[in-house]
């Protein structure tokens, strides 16, 4: 696979499409003549199918090239454009999470708390088991004292990863800051249990 099993990329449909009337084709060479009707119906739908898949494959491929240029403004650091060319991929339709995602750390980054905190939120919607986004959405909500929703954001991501000393860490800053010190004791020795390993967003949030 070149993409991943859970997201099946859109211009598989063309190819899987173009195999089936090809392997339908020899088929029926190899066969002896038989009805007009069989010889054709088949095929036929399988062309109308491919003609309806056009218009996915044009979005998706619109929505990746608008996904490349975001990657681009990304590692340029430039915040704005992110945002602008994650918007303008959505409009295609969100064939990767991870789009959302960088719009969401872009508003972060520039400032934007808020609409950062509800772009992670409408990650969650197309996968909601990723739990980089919970990680962040707990570093947010406690960068903004909202301390109890923090603490169910960690402990989230912990269940996703309960071998992640970073996520451990976090969750016992967040507990230490609400004055639960024996929590905060208990995750801070969990995290020496595991090798550090933040997602490799924390490097640059």
């Amino acid at each position: 696979f070149s993409f991943p099993k859970e997201r099946i990329a859109p211009l598989i449909i063309s190819w899987m499409l173009f195999g089936i009337v090809s392997g339908v084709s020899r088929s029926f060479r190899l066969k002896a003549p038989g009805p007009r009707l069989r010889h054709v119906a088949f095929p036929a739908i399988c062309v109308l199918l491919m003609v309806l898949s056009i218009g996915p494959v044009v979005r998706a491929c619109l929505a990746d090239r608008a996904h490349y240029r975001m990657s681009l403004y990304k590692m340029q650091r430039d915040w704005n454009a992110v945002i602008q060319e994650a918007d303008r991929s959505v409009t295609y339709g969100v064939l990767d999470h991870w789009i959302l995602f960088w719009k969401a750390h872009a508003l972060h980054m520039s400032g934007d708390i808020r609409k950062a905190l509800e772009a992670y939120k409408i990650c969650l919607l197309y996968h909601p088991n990723e739990m980089t986004v919970y990680w962040k959405i707990g570093l947010l909500t406690r960068t903004q004292g909202n301390l109890e929703q923090a603490r169910k954001a960690f402990e989230r991501a912990l269940e996703l990863d309960p071998d992640n000393a970073g996520f451990y860490q976090d969750l016992g800053s967040t507990y230490r800051l609400q004055g639960k010190l024996d929590m905060a004791l208990a995750a801070y020795k969990n995290s020496l249990n595991f090798r550090s390993s933040f997602p490799p967003i924390g490097k640059q949030a």
